[in-house]
């Protein structure tokens, strides 16, 4: 078997379309026909093993031992936080998307995502699928 076939890597810093689903599983489509989603870079990419690895170490240094060995100084508020910065670290572009009658970017991603749970799973289950970069880019 050559393993070459499974070589992730290039597609993985380009990103993959997901076409967005709404929280009933329909899937989303603009007045003219087109997918509404969001471009993806996958949970392995540079830019994503980057965010997750500052995010670790920041982790570490704040996480002390304490008495009968709990851990103190880590918050499960700041593990959604981070869980969070992933996900809008992770996000190339919106397509056709909008909130308030404006477009969405990826600059709203984190945003997006803590508001909208349901688009947040969505996500988070792509970026960890190695599937979505083992074939051609869809950017549509």
């Amino acid at each position: 078997m050559d393993l070459a076939k499974y070589n992730t890597s290039a597609l993985e810093e380009e990103g993959a379309f997901l076409h967005l689903e709404g929280p009933e599983g329909e899937r989303w489509m603009n007045e003219e026909g087109e997918p509404i989603g969001v471009t993806l870079l996958s949970i392995n990419s540079k830019r994503i093993r980057e965010v997750v690895h500052k995010q670790q170490n920041r982790r570490l240094s704040k996480a002390r031992v304490g008495r009968r060995g709990h851990v103190t100084g880590i918050t499960s508020e700041a593990a959604e936080s981070d869980a969070l910065e992933v996900l809008a670290a992770a996000t190339v572009s919106f397509s056709n998307l909008e909130w308030n009658g404006a477009p969405v970017t990826a600059e709203h991603a984190f945003k997006v995502y803590s508001k909208f749970h349901f688009i947040r799973e969505q996500v988070d289950e792509f970026i960890n699928e190695e599937s979505h970069w083992l074939g051609e880019v869809s950017t549509s």
